[in-house]
């Protein structure tokens, strides 16, 4: 059971699979290749074509889920797709990103670490393509939503995105390892050796810390391995499998709705991927507050209904989660072709349905590949160049005189790929049915819009609060006035910041420091200096109530008020 064929790779072409190949990975001698580690370790590699130059045409390539460090070059994607886009004379860049699994974290400075090497090693790209599968899938939407959103200086924007069989519902996939876990759990509870080896009292649907450090532990791995086996058959012959193993795996796979093909990806992801995302401190970076929720979580039986461990999710931290990164569709003029495997299990095709009514459906095409064998992200080599042929020319700007290229179609991506099995999409059924919602924490937490408009404070904390307005497409401003640094000759502290509602929650990644004007009549806007001062947080608890946490510069830390 290795990382690659557990996790969210893209099908053995997106991770080690291509990187076992030097010859195919390198391709023309002709080509130029640049690699090295950036500032914060995340090894690059940048591929061009003879000839090419600066204002040609660059593609981000980012790889799948990688549970453990990259040690060589970065993938590149599959074969086909690189010679296609080296043979249009595009150059190609891919990083092995500065943390490993969901590294959704650390995206934002590993895509602008990057960048810097393109822009010293290659010069300015003109028009840019994101690409990638599964996890890379998600991160090439999130790369067009930060530089749309100007938090990338060395990529202003992007054209367009190949997202193939991405979790497009971003965190929420989350959702799925948890309620595998803890179903798994009271299904195989008293089951002689079928117990799945816990963490410490306060989460034991986690793995122990020392089990998931540096790519976890080979010890640890058969044991799950092992346990699974004994409860629920885990690749036991069909002639060695014992009535309740049978009985216990149907429950499971009922209680989670998981194709039995994929249990061996999602005990993996249920235990060592979710406990590396609690306890790495790229990421959510230990166990002080719990984001994860189950409460009211249907498992589909009455007794396991009422026996199976329930999680209450701490606002702030699911905030936090949802922040590190579900898609808000702010792809500036983005081109976004998005592609599924009709009976992918780990990334059920649902999340197709994620965005909808976050993109402007002009600038979006979603399309299934029709498959018998179910697979994660099993395209054949032809889907994979017709659909980025198709992306390619839709997302150019049209030459003088002529007509933007009409957006491509279910019909016109098979019309000329006699292998191709692309179908509609649209009949997918909703992602809330596909994968649970959280019904408890949508009905009991109340989502941010324009009734969060006001002032918020703390009554013991006199001199400080939020002045809070909800804006138009899913942005909100906070003012936030606290005390000053001990020893600074002002008499308050002034934070703003513009940042992004995620549904109980606003995300406000660069709050900036106003000072140097002065309130009513003497007010002149000349006046008003700003610093980049930290980040807030603002999540809600119930109507009326809310968390708010703030990291900030030397001398301030972070912290967090009810």
């Amino acid at each position: 059971m290795s990382a690659e064929n557990t996790g969210l790779s893209y099908a053995a072409k997106f991770t080690m699979g291509a990187l076992l190949c030097a010859s195919a990975l390198f391709g023309a001698a002709t080509a130029a290749e640049f690699r090295g580690i950036t500032a914060d370790g995340a090894r690059f590699l940048l591929k061009t074509p003879d000839g090419w130059r600066s204002g040609d045409t660059l593609v981000i390539v980012n790889h799948g889920f990688q549970f453990e460090p990259e040690t060589g070059d970065p993938s590149l994607g599959p074969e086909a797709l690189r010679d296609l886009m080296l043979s249009r004379g595009y150059a190609l860049a891919a990083s092995g990103y500065s943390t490993t699994g969901w590294a959704t974290f650390t995206a934002k400075q590993d895509t602008e670490q990057l960048m810097q090497a393109v822009l010293q090693k290659l010069g300015t790209p003109g028009r840019v393509l994101t690409s990638g599968g599964s996890l890379g899938g998600l991160m090439s939407v999130q790369q067009a939503e930060l530089a749309a959103a100007g938090q990338l200086p060395s990529l202003p924007r992007v054209d367009g995105i190949l997202s193939l069989c991405p979790p497009l519902a971003g965190s929420r996939i989350w959702d799925k390892a948890i309620d595998f876990r803890v179903s798994y759990d009271q299904i195989c509870a008293g089951v002689s050796g079928g117990e799945l080896t816990s963490g410490p009292s306060s989460a034991p649907w986690l793995l122990d810390a020392n089990d998931v450090d540096n790519g976890g532990s080979n010890t640890t791995l058969a044991k799950v391995a092992l346990s699974a086996s004994r409860c629920v058959g885990l690749e036991v012959p069909d002639l060695l499998q014992s009535d309740g193993m049978r009985a216990r795996r149907s429950k499971l796979l009922a209680a989670t709705q998981v194709r039995p093909e994929f249990i061996a990806q999602l005990l993996f992801y249920s235990t060592f991927a979710l406990s590396d995302l609690v306890y790495s401190p790229k990421k959510l970076g230990g166990l002080n507050f719990q984001p994860f929720e189950n409460r009211g979580v249907d498992y589909r039986e009455s007794q396991l209904n009422l026996q199976v461990r329930r999680l209450a999710s701490d606002p702030l931290a699911r905030l936090n989660l949802m922040a590190n990164y579900t898609p808000t569709g702010a792809i500036g003029g983005a081109k976004l072709l998005s592609i599924a495997t009709s009976q992918d299990g780990l990334v059920i095709p649902e999340h197709l349905r994620a965005l909808e009514g976050k993109v402007n459906p002009p600038q979006w095409v979603r399309a299934l590949v029709t498959e018998r064998t179910p697979s994660h992200c099993g395209f054949n080599d032809a889907e994979l160049v017709q659909a980025f042929k198709s992306l390619d020319a839709w997302s150019q700007a049209p030459a003088a005189g002529t007509q933007a290229v009409i957006a491509p179609s279910v019909a016109s991506l098979n019309s000329a790929c006699a292998d191709c099995r692309f179908s509609s999409a649209e009949n997918l059924s909703s992602l809330d049915e596909a994968l649970p919602a959280r019904k408890f924490f949508q009905e009991q937490i109340a989502t941010v819009n324009a009734g969060v408009n006001g002032d918020w404070y703390n009554p013991t904390r006199s001199g400080e609060g939020l002045k809070i307005e909800a804006l138009p497409d899913g942005r909100a401003l906070i003012n936030f006035f606290t005390y000053p640094r001990a020893g600074e000759s002002a008499a308050q502290l002034w934070l703003t910041g513009t940042g992004t509602i995620i549904d109980n929650g606003i995300v406000i990644e660069d709050a900036y420091r106003t000072f140097g004007a002065r309130f009513g009549s003497a007010f002149r806007a000349a006046d008003v200096r700003l610093e980049r001062w930290g980040s807030m947080r603002f999540a809600m608890s119930e109507c009326g109530k809310a968390k708010f946490s703030y990291v900030g510069p030397a001398g301030y830390g972070s912290g967090t008020v009810d």
